[in-house]
């Protein structure tokens, strides 16, 4: 299966269709068209079992197959498709496909096509330095009502091919991932103002709040939920990393930006991790230019000093929340005109034991933080994967079976001793 170059900048040009094919002016696509005309992100085509389909990807001057305006089209041997200046002709192999006419002239229909989906915004969520978040309705036939997070990227940053590319690239790499502790990205869309990105909406509350309600409270958190978070977390990283793509290969997904900012816990006290605005594939991180991303506080000694990562980067991350959880106490605490300062030494790593900050933590849990905060990255545990194993080991040895209903009841619990304890302030 192959695509012809009948017009535009590629004319000539035969392309062998590879599993899947991104389209579009940003240096992110597998087939860049210096075009002004297209979107940075324009369209994709993709292999499936029912042969090749076009999508168009939210692109402001829009894809046609045929001269018809298409969101989505199976193509047919012949069918040509036009995107900006470059006109493409589709070519199948012989035999392979084959399917049968259909006439969609009393339906008004034309491929796949059944109409844009639609939201509506019900609150501002949360501001970010690429845009904001806001709690939204998705609205279906029948009444059909999701609440849904919708993700936005400012509108002058939508002119910025490299914002454009992040904020793409965070919806291309974690569309696939489907896992009960990873927040789930359900579409990429176009407005007038920009991108945004539809996800699952996760109706509780971040780690920090957690951490900052036991606090308030002056408690720590104990062993075995610090534990059972740990756990859960180190699930969704080793499950993004080791995940295969559509070729069949391990993702290597590295989130880059570990935090208890971008952990969740919801009201049913499920664990998801989520933001993988800054993540990037291990395999590709030596090739791009060195760049400093995530939140300082919480970043391992190699990706400090800007050098290529793999998933125990994320590992000393999670150490890191792992640490607070256990002890009370940040690590590495920095402030915009000590940057440089904390990144030293953060690129030291020169760490307290936990048992300094809590005299009675038992040994195995102190053994698992220290080997995940070791500052060689030879030394930590292999992957992710052998963090939660060592953690539900932890859980059985003590006899805590533990699940997502205990974890919503005690932080329903926090909850209330932080409110009632401020009412009774109140009082006074």
């Amino acid at each position: 299966m192959e695509l012809e170059v009948l017009e535009g900048p590629e004319a000539g040009g035969r392309i062998v269709l590879p599993p899947m094919l991104l389209v579009g002016r940003g240096g992110n696509c597998d087939l860049v068209l210096q075009d002004p005309s297209l979107s940075a992100l324009h369209c994709r085509f993709r292999i499936t079992d029912d042969g090749v389909v076009v999508t168009d990807l939210g692109s402001t001057n829009g894809t046609f197959v045929n001269d018809m305006s298409i969101l989505q089209c199976r193509l047919k041997h012949g069918d040509r498709i036009r995107v900006g200046l470059t006109l493409l002709e589709y070519h199948s192999d012989v035999g392979r496909h084959s399917y049968p006419e259909t006439d969609f002239s009393d339906t008004g229909l034309q491929g796949e096509v059944f109409g844009q989906i639609g939201y509506t915004l019900n609150r501002k969520i949360a501001d970010g330095g690429m845009g904001s978040v806001y709690e939204a309705v998705q609205y279906g036939a029948e009444g059909f009502e999701k609440r849904v997070a919708i993700k936005t990227i400012l509108p002058d940053l939508s002119e910025k091919d490299d914002f454009v590319t992040a904020f793409v690239g965070e919806a291309r790499l974690a569309a696939d991932l489907v896992h009960p502790n990873i927040v789930q990205i359900y579409h990429l869309g176009r407005y007038a103002g920009g991108y945004y990105i539809a996800m699952e909406y996760v109706d509780g509350i971040a780690l920090q709040d957690f951490c900052d309600l036991h606090k308030a409270l002056g408690i720590r958190v104990p062993v075995v939920w610090a534990v059972y978070l740990t756990s859960s977390v180190a699930r969704a990283l080793d499950y993004a990393y080791c995940h295969l793509d559509r070729d069949g290969e391990p993702m290597e997904l590295v989130h880059r930006d570990v935090s208890p900012n971008n952990i969740m816990i919801d009201l049913d006290g499920g664990v998801k991790l989520t933001d993988f605005g800054v993540a990037r594939i291990s395999r590709e991180s030596a090739k791009h230019d060195q760049e400093l991303v995530g939140c300082v506080e919480f970043m391992s000694p190699e990706q400090a000093a800007c050098l290529p990562l793999d998933g125990r980067s994320d590992q000393f991350a999670l150490g890191l929340v792992f640490y607070e959880l256990l002890t009370g106490v940040r690590v590495f605490r920095s402030a915009p005109e000590k940057i440089d300062e904390t990144l030293e030494e953060i690129k030291a790593a020169v760490i307290p034991p936990p048992q300094n900050y809590v005299h009675d933590l038992a040994g195995d849990v102190c053994a698992m933080v220290s080997k995940m905060l070791n500052k060689d990255v030879q030394d930590r545990y292999r992957d992710a994967g052998m963090v939660a194993d060592g953690c539900d080991a932890y859980l059985r040895l003590c006899g805590c079976l533990l699940t997502a209903a205990d974890l919503a009841a005690y932080v329903d619990d926090i909850v209330w001793r932080y409110t009632h304890r401020i009412g009774e302030d109140d009082d006074r």
